[in-house]
């Protein structure tokens, strides 16, 4: 599993270590892969041949990394997290675990807890019960509720190094790496948030900030109608990258940049909402 040796050392001090919390807060930049770091703390907690690292072949190991078992339960949606989300974890865990030592509930992005959804989950977290364990996983610490960073155990986690990353890309067969890994392998961010989530780059539909800012109008709606067909995490990636471009290049950034940033921040913060994608590019790109 791809992890910076540091977070491996981390969790495998905890997994050693035997006294499992009933919360952790996972937290860390892009890089920290932090839904990989939960899922083998998973595995190395219930794995029943836990050495150095889980087996990946006893009922536990291998029900987890099919997504198939019965004592753990993954939310990671996009947006807002709902009341009616943590009624089912709560319906989920009640009986605690069926076959494993402990049943996890890992919830990924809990900075986005509606004020409903986390005072519910915060009974939750004050009655604890045996062998449940909630691992919360977030990259914006800040924007999560104190009253809950307070009930769990805090795990900072650091986003691997390039080197470990070329590394591990340096490891893989040429054909799983692909013709998409030669656009983004010196692009240190670009190549960690596609390994952070799973989904593979599509970058035929990206353009940079300078060749988009060459477009006509009627260019930029085509362009607008095209990326409105991708997932909000893959537009939220894309504007990413035209922001760290203009960065790049900050001492000659100028007015009308500035003011594009701002219009591309104010954008990406609209994804979390339930918003007319094609409506809500077509507007910001005639502006850009």
């Amino acid at each position: 599993m791809l992890l910076a040796k540091r977070n491996l050392k981390l969790l495998n001090g905890l997994i050693n270590h035997k006294r499992i919390a009933n919360a952790y807060l996972f937290s860390g930049p892009i890089g920290s892969f932090l839904k990989k770091s939960a899922e083998y703390f998973v595995l190395g907690v219930n794995c029943t041949h836990f050495t150095d690292s889980p087996c990946y072949k006893c009922v536990n190991c291998e029900t987890v990394s099919q997504k198939k078992a019965v004592d753990y339960y993954l939310l990671d949606i996009e947006g807002k997290i709902k009341i009616e989300k943590i009624r089912e974890i709560q319906d989920f865990v009640k009986y605690g675990p069926a076959i494993a030592n402990y049943l996890f509930v890992v919830i990924n992005n809990v900075q986005n807890f509606t004020r409903e959804a986390a005072n519910a989950f915060l009974k939750t977290l004050e009655e604890p019960l045996k062998g449940v364990t909630f691992i919360l996983l977030t990259h914006n610490e800040k924007d999560v509720l104190t009253t809950i960073k307070s009930r769990c155990q805090k795990i900072d986690l650091v986003s691997i190094s390039n080197q470990e990353l070329k590394g591990y890309l340096a490891s893989k067969p040429k054909e799983e790496t692909a013709a998409w890994l030669e656009k983004c392998l010196n692009d240190d961010f670009l190549l960690k948030c596609f390994l952070e989530t799973d989904v593979l780059p599509e970058l035929d539909e990206y353009i940079t900030y300078d060749e988009f800012r060459a477009l006509d109008k009627f260019s930029r709606l085509g362009y607008a109608h095209k990326l409105a067909l991708y997932s909000k995490q893959q537009i939220e990636l894309y504007f990413n990258l035209w922001l760290k471009s203009i960065f790049r290049k900050i001492e000659e950034v100028s007015v009308k940049d500035q003011e594009n940033i701002e219009m591309i921040i104010e954008n990406m913060a609209k994804l979390k909402y339930n918003i007319n994608l094609k409506l809500n590019l077509e507007s910001l790109f005639l502006k850009l």
